[in-house]
């Protein structure tokens, strides 16, 4: 029998809802230009390969996507075969193969870069939404699951719509959004859109127990014009920030259901019965599998879709990316960890995908590789490992293992007992990483990838190995650089080996640019003890390693952003530290506006040799902060409730307004609105992972 995750209790809401739009509800559509675009967690990218041997856009990208007037966000690019090129809007002349400016536009602006040789001239285009600030306390939203969304093609007719009339249902996670809807609406391009749920995030990953997050799940009504839509919420008569997408009438929608047959076409009415036969059939751009109720992906699946150029990183046939969601409500499942695509005799890793809201139980005591590439997301998941018992090669999330590519973003998803049900799980090597971030290192030329973005996720429990990783290595002549990695606002708890792993590990050092880790919670995390299988070398036990010991080549700079992380440890384990700070030539390293409150036999930092002239962290419980940071605060950070865990800086704080302002290179949420969403100020910035909020 056929199981439905949503029931018809929501069917006579929901068929109002859309009835309210039937006729056109207000809004207006967006010029669109022919380039390829997406959108992503923290922005857009756009790409135009170019004709005739005119230059060729590998990427345009506009970060954030959105923002308050008054605020900054960052255009970059990456263009071949120019002579010259120019952004308009006041932007003007640019220069460099690769490059970023900052833009504060006081309206909502399209930039259109225009690269020029004498074979001809290519154009890529991209807009920046401006739009109201979060308020504080207020509505907040942060990321979905899908960017490109149709607006018509669903089949489904359990709520009573009307087959293929309208588009894809899209799940957005925010905060302060309330546990029930009540008065609250939500509008796309302008119009109200009828909502099947919403409720705080517990499911498939528990998002709301740490971090207080609400999920909306809303379907795209046909009367929403194509083109760029912005996406906001009003609770109680206060309006959220925007976030763009983009609204399509092409990519047909399917659906995977128990009962079903591979021999359906794969609609609602007819579903298929595996999700091997939707990774078969699914070839048009912007495709959507809906898996339903007790569905279990029990096999990896060889996917095509976006392969990675080796030498450019750069998607062979970029498009709107392919997508495997579970159906609004519904508990899909997975045995394995989806594919491993040279398992599966790929040369390199799959791109232009996205996998959102699976639980994924890993049963076996073997880890499987679960790899991504450029423009792909992996959103919303839960996965849980309790029985692996070897030292896998590798991770359970991999980014790019073997070419990267730009924008990848894992956003929202809870990683929980893995290696292990309990502390007593045996040992694991260093290679046993839950999320790892890499990047191809047998390359025929240097390429350089952007925009990694691991943020909001709950890693707990995990009883050997590492937490967060990213990491990369030179194997051949050249590999792959990797630039702008923003691991931020995630909550890690009870971790075994380093929480958050962060170096190069030969030189030439190969993160490059400006990286950050910044509003993160580390709560026991890096505790150790150090774990190791035979043969392999032991994890450190450490909260944050920054290993950064590669010379950079000449004329490369690295800037790394350490701020406002909040460290708190009560393990008895001594053999552990908060960072373990290591920079060579060309490397800066920013330990700012951290707190650190752990026991008195844990240190705050490994490596007392490490000097820096940016400094400014309060440190409590094992003495007094190293002589380097002369901008220490050495006192209790009076948390609201550090017991129960809330971080929270209480009235009278030493921890209040006296950090240091955070730098325009911080992304632009992580720079404006802390872990909560709450709004930093440009000045007197408070330390630590949430700022103070002054009832």
């Amino acid at each position: 029998m056929r199981q439905i995750g949503i029931r018809s209790v929501l069917a006579m809401f929901f068929a109002a809802a859309l009835a309210a739009c039937s006729g056109g509800c207000s809004g207006s559509s967006e010029n669109t230009t022919p380039n390829t675009t997406t959108t992503g967690g923290g922005g857009s990218t756009t790409s135009n390969p170019g004709v005739g041997g005119a230059p060729s856009i590998d990427s345009f990208t506009v970060s954030p996507g959105s923002i308050a007037s008054g605020q900054a966000a960052t255009l970059s690019w990456t263009v071949s075969g120019q002579t010259s090129m120019s952004i308009n809007n006041g932007v003007g002349p640019i220069s460099g193969a690769s490059g970023s400016i900052s833009v504060s536009p006081t309206s909502s602006t399209t930039y259109t870069l225009t690269a020029i040789n004498a074979a001809g001239q290519t154009s890529a285009s991209i807009q920046l939404v401006v739009g109201p600030p979060v308020t504080a306390g207020g509505p907040a939203l942060l990321f979905t699951d899908l960017v490109t969304v149709p607006n018509t093609g669903n089949s489904d007719t359990s709520l009573g719509q009307t087959a293929n009339q309208n588009g894809a249902y899209v799940t957005v996670w925010g905060m302060n959004l309330g546990s029930s809807q009540g008065s609250s609406q939500i509008t796309l391009g302008g119009q109200t859109v009828p909502v099947v749920s919403w409720a705080n995030a517990t499911a498939p990953a528990n998002l709301y127990a740490k971090l207080g997050m609400q999920m909306i799940v809303f379907q795209v009504p046909s009367t929403v014009p194509t083109g760029a839509a912005n996406l906001q919420v009003t609770v109680n008569g206060v309006a959220s920030n925007l976030l763009p997408l983009t609204v399509t009438n092409s990519g047909p929608i399917y659906f995977v259901a128990v009962g079903g047959s591979d021999s359906n076409p794969g609609t609602f009415a007819s579903p298929w019965a595996t999700v091997q036969q939707a990774a078969s059939v699914m070839q048009t751009p912007g495709s959507i599998t809906y898996v339903e109720n007790g569905v279990t992906w029990s096999n990896p699946a060889c996917l095509t879709q976006g392969a990675l150029n080796q030498s450019t990183g750069q998607l062979v046939s970029p498009g709107a990316p392919l997508a495997f969601v579970a159906y609004p409500g519904a508990t899909a499942t997975t045995s394995t960890m989806g594919f491993d695509p040279e398992g599966c005799g790929a040369n390199d890793p799959v791109g232009n995908w996205v996998f959102s809201k699976f639980t994924m139980n890993i049963t076996g005591t073997s880890a499987v590789f679960f790899s991504i590439a450029g423009e792909s997301r992996f959103i919303g998941n839960y996965v849980t490992a309790p029985n692996i018992s070897e030292c896998p090669d590798g991770a359970l999330l991999v980014t790019g293992p073997t070419v990267g590519g730009n924008n990848i973003y894992e956003l929202g998803n809870e990683f929980g007992y893995i290696y292990g049900s309990t502390s007593a799980n045996p040992a694991m090597c260093k290679l046993s990483s839950v999320i790892y971030v890499s990047g191809g290192r047998f390359q025929s030329a240097p390429i350089t990838s952007s925009n990694r973005e691991v943020g909001w996720n709950y890693v707990h429990d995990l009883f050997g190995g590492r937490g967060i990783e990213v990491y990369q290595e030179l194997d051949g002549t050249y590999a792959e650089s990797m630039t702008d990695v923003n691991v931020h606002d995630n909550w890690l708890e009870n971790v075994r080996g380093e929480a958050i792993t962060f170096y190069s590990g030969t030189s030439p050092n190969l993160l490059v640019g400006n990286n950050f880790i910044v509003n993160n919670v580390l709560v026991n995390a890096g505790v150790g003890p150090s774990s190791y299988s035979s043969g392999q070398d032991a994890t450190e036990t450490v909260g944050i390693l920054a290993n950064d010991g590669a010379t950079n080549s000449s004329g490369v700079t690295t800037n790394n952003y350490f701020f406002n992380n909040t460290f708190y440890y009560t393990s008895s384990s001594s053999s552990n530290c908060a960072m373990d700070l290591t920079n060579a030539a060309g490397t800066t390293l920013y330990p700012q506006n951290n707190i650190f409150d752990l026991n008195s036999n844990q240190a705050y930092y490994c490596e007392t040799t490490y000097t820096s002239s940016n400094y400014g962290n309060v440190y409590y419980g094992n003495g007094s902060g190293p002589s380097w940071d002369t901008g220490a605060i050495n006192a209790n950070p009076n948390f609201v409730n550090a017991s129960a865990e809330n971080f929270q800086l209480s009235s009278g704080s030493p921890a209040i307004g006296v950090g240091v302002s955070i730098p325009s290179a911080v992304p632009f949420l992580q720079a404006n609105y802390d872990i909560a969403s709450y709004p930093i100020p440009s000045s007197g910035v408070s330390m630590g992972a949430y700022q103070f909020e002054n009832p």
